[in-house]
This record gives structure tokens, sequence and C-alpha cells, in this order.
């Protein structure tokens, strides 16, 4: 054939050369592919194994290739439909929220409006309320009032009423009253005029000697009838009576304590060394820790540990009254203190000189020792009168 074309006989040559130097080795480095038609007529090709490899490998990658963007392709595709689908669902859901939210706004305007209706009428009703409440408040003040004005009227009635049977009552009592106060004042005239008397007796007992008052002068420039008194007059007496008593209230009468006289007054048999003394007061038995009273009313001269007395206590009575209290347990004033009849000044006790608990008690008339005991009678009239209550 004119036009079939012809090998390079060069390249002939070259190819006759290398297969004439290693001919297994060429056979080896080749593919031989034979196709038959179905006329019969064959054809045969060969094909390099290096290119062959070459060809295999770039279909491999290409089709790895294409199977991974393949791949990442389909899951970008359905990501996008998930994502379009679940952008779909939101988009559902955000209507039905918009529509749910829409309810719930009708909802609420329609609960105002009921709100509002409620409030309105829970006005109208406190304000009719209000109103119920003030004029029965109104009628409740009127009802009280006259009421009250009715009471009033009751009360001031009844209260002349009263006053005029409590006024008629005290008359009646005042008259009684001064009836029994005449037969007061008679009796009582006849009890002081008898204390009186039974204080001078008891102070000339005792050798003192109340003065009496100054009777004025008559003057020699009067006259009248001559009416002559049966008795002292009541505030005769009160004064006679005030004057006793101010004069008996600083005198040492009655007991310092209530035990018994152990040792008396003057020459004794000495207790210690039974040797003949004198004794200017009284021993009087006592338990330890009893309270020694005052005789009379005066001032503490002395409160001290006085030798053989043991605790001592000398009162000034102002009206040439002294007294003595010793062995006492501890005395309970001290020395410029005033005390009065009947006060606490100490404590029997055994102190200084002594056997036992027992007081020493000493009266000293213008300083020279007096018997007490003639004092001591008078104890019943002494406590009869006011005396310093602890």
């Amino acid at each position: 054939m004119a036009n079939q074309s012809h090998p390079d006989p060069a390249i002939i040559q070259r190819e006759i050369t290398f297969n004439n130097r290693n001919p297994l080795l060429a056979m080896n480095e080749r593919f031989h592919i034979i196709v038959t038609g179905e006329d019969g007529r064959s054809a045969a090709f060969q094909l390099s194994k290096k290119k062959f490899a070459i060809s295999l490998v770039t279909a491999v990658v290409s089709l790895v290739s294409i199977c991974v963007f393949g791949y990442l392709t389909t899951g970008s595709y359905f990501d996008n439909k998930l994502l379009t689908h679940k952008a779909d669902e939101l988009q559902a859901r955000l209507i039905e929220s918009e529509a749910a939210g829409c309810d719930y706004l009708e909802q609420i305007n329609s609960l105002k409006q009921k709100h509002a209706e409620i409030l309105a009428s829970i006005e109208k009703e406190r304000s009719e309320t209000i109103a119920s409440l003030q004029e029965e408040h109104t009628n409740t003040i009127t009802s009280l009032q006259e009421e009250h004005t009715n009471t009033i009227a009751s009360l001031q009635e009844e209260h002349e009423i009263r006053l005029a049977d409590q006024q008629a009552k005290f008359d009646l009592e005042n008259t009684t009253l001064q009836l029994e106060n005449v037969k007061l004042m008679s009796t009582a005239v006849s009890e002081l005029h008898e204390r009186s008397e039974l204080i001078e007796t008891v102070m000339g007992n005792i050798g003192v000697e109340l003065k009496k008052s100054k009777k004025k002068s008559v003057s020699s420039n009067s006259g009248g009838p001559f009416i002559p008194a049966t008795e002292q007059s009541y505030e005769e007496l009160l004064k006679k009576t005030d004057k006793y008593l101010s004069t008996i209230r600083r005198m040492p009468l009655g007991k310092p304590v209530s035990g018994d006289i152990s040792s008396g007054f003057g020459t004794r048999s000495d207790p210690l060394n039974s040797k003949k003394a004198i004794h200017e007061g009284v021993d009087i038995r006592g338990e330890q820790g009893e309270r020694i009273r005052a005789t009379a009313g005066g001032k503490v001269l002395q409160a001290f540990k006085n030798g053989s007395y043991g605790n001592y206590v000398k009162i000034d009575h102002g009206n040439g009254y002294q007294t003595i209290y010793a062995h006492l347990q501890n005395y309970l004033v001290k020395k410029g203190e005033t005390v009065k009849q009947g006060q606490v000044i100490g404590q029997i006790g055994s102190s200084g000189r002594s056997t036992g608990p027992h007081l020493h008690y000493e009266i000293l008339l213008n300083k020279n020792p007096v018997d007490p005991r003639k004092f001591m009678k008078v104890a019943d009239l002494s406590y009869s009168f006011n005396t310093y209550q602890e």
C-alpha cells in the first residue's frame, strides 16, 4: 500500500541490535497482546511493562482521587441536606412558637382586662362598704351620744341622791362622834391625871425632884365672881405629862437586858478571889451575843476596851445621869454618837475580868454610883414610852 508507512530502518536496526544482545530480557520487559477479529484476522500489540505500571499507578491514583472527591462531595451534599432539614424544622418550630406567643399574648391581654374589671369591682365594693360603715358609724355615734347624755343625767341624779344620803349619814355620825369625843375627853383627862400622879410618885421614890411650873401672880387690879376649880384642864395636863415624859426619856429607867441580877450593888465577895469588895453596879445574867439596849437617850462618852471592864461603853444622858455597860462581846456605837432610849449599843459577852457571859451595869448621878435596882423597878412604866426601834 502506497500510504502505508514504513518504520525507520535505524530504529529497527537498534531494536534488533538490542534484542540480539539480550533476547530473553527484551521479552520480559514487554506485554504481547493479540486481538483476533470475527473475520479471523489477528492483530498483535506490544506494551512495555514500565509504561503499563506507570499507567496503572496513574489510573489507581486517579480512581482513588475520584473516590475521595466523590465521597467528600457526597458527604457535603448530605450535610447540606441535613442542615437544610434542620433549618426547616427550626423554621417550623419558630413559626409554631410565634403562633404560641401570639396565643399567650392574647391570653395575657385577656387576663389584664379581667384583672382591671376585678379591680374596678373591688374598688366599687370598697367604696360602697366605706360609705355604709361611715353611715353606720355616724348613726352609732349619735346613738351613743344620746345614751351618754341620758346616762350622765341619770348618774347626776343618782349622785345628788347619794350625796344627800351621805350628808345625812355624815351629820348623824358627826353628832355621834362629838358625843363620843366628849366621853373620851373626860376619860382621857382622868387617865392623864392618874398617869401624872403615878409619874410623880415613881420619881419621888427614886429621889428625882420634878420642877413644878410657877404660878402666875394675881394682879391686885382684878375681880369677878369666885368659881372654884374642880379638876385640872386638859391642856394643862397634856403640858404637865409631856414635861414628865421628856424628863423620863432621859433617865436610865428599866433594864438594859432581860436577865436576872446575879450580883447586886454595894459590898460583896469578889467572884474571882472571894475577898470582900465594893460593887458599884449590878451584874445581869444573859446569853452570849444577847443584845444590850440603852436605858435612856444620850451621847456616847466612851466606847473602847477598858482593862478589867473589857469592852466598855459609857453614855451621858445630860441631866446628871450617866450609865456604864461592861464585859461586852462587842460594842455597836462609837464615841460622840447620839443614841436613843432602847437603841442596841452592844452584845453580852465575857471580856475583861469575868467568870462568864453577863453585863456589868452602872448608873452614876453627878459622877457618884447609885443602886440601879430602884430604877429597874419602874421598867414596866418606862417600856410604855416610845423607845428606839431598829
